[in-house]
Order: structure tokens, then sequence, then C-alpha cells
């Protein structure tokens, strides 16, 4: 199964929310959160706040919506909304809806072909993080490459 490697291949809608304070961040790296979700609305939104509550601040959240039915998408879209609503300077929220269920793997693929960052981590929609999370775990691998 083609997924594309282009960014012109993947469907996303850019839910940026961008303040005057987003250059502030040009100098510590960029980590993009991987969210594939499937059915899963409860657990998102769980998953979504513990993201808005990480420490480092410059953050890209790709979501990759994997329900393809129309009233699933809905779901997501106002949930990711929501979220980009209340996201703090720094934060990036992307969706992306697979236009057929394409299962994790893939969507998680296409997820990274979309990203921006200069480093990669994956959040299950049923998981959370630690505020510390991402910090922490980027302070480990910068320290230990």
């Amino acid at each position: 199964m083609n997924v594309g490697t282009r960014e012109e291949d993947i469907p996303l809608f850019n839910l940026t929310r961008k303040t005057d304070t987003m250059d502030k961040n040009a100098s510590v790296p960029k980590v993009t959160v991987v969210v594939a979700t499937y059915r899963r609305e409860a657990t998102l939104e769980s998953a979504m706040a513990s993201l808005l509550t990480q420490t480092h601040r410059n953050l890209e959240i790709i979501i990759v919506d994997d329900n393809a039915d129309a009233e699933w998408n809905e779901r997501v879209r106002i949930i990711v909304e929501k979220y980009v609503q209340t996201a703090r300077a720094g934060y990036t929220i992307r969706l992306i809806q697979n236009e057929n269920n394409l299962g994790s793997a893939i969507s998680r693929n296409k997820a990274i072909f979309a990203a921006s960052g200069d480093y990669i981590t994956f959040l299950d929609d049923d998981d959370i993080y630690l505020p510390e999370k991402v910090k922490a775990q980027l302070q480990n691998l910068i320290e230990n490459i």
C-alpha cells in the first residue's frame, strides 16, 4: 500500500496557534509528538491534555485520525480544535485524517513524513505523558549520542 512520501500526498488540517513568542523557541530543538488514534474519544482527550502540560516549549503535535468515518472524524476534529485553542506559544498542532482505515503503523509513518521536528516521539491515544517526559527524553538523548 503506497502512502506517499511527498508532503502534497498527505492531507493535513494545519490547526496551528501562532503567537509572537514562537521565535523565542528557535534555539530549542523542535520535538514532534505523533498520536495515531482510532475510536478512543475520552482517552484521546487525556492524551492531548497531557501534551499541553509538557515543560519542553517547542512541540509539534501531529494527530493521525485513522477512523475513516465522518462521525468519528468530526469527533476527533472537535477534540483537536479544543486543544489548539488552549495550546501555549511554541506549540503546533496538526491533524491528518485518513480517508481509509490504514492501521497504526501506516498512520504513524504518514505523520513521520509530515513532521517538521528535529526529533520524533510517539504517544498512544490511550496513554499520557507526564509533564517532564519530552524534556527529560530529549536531554537524555542529547547527552548520550
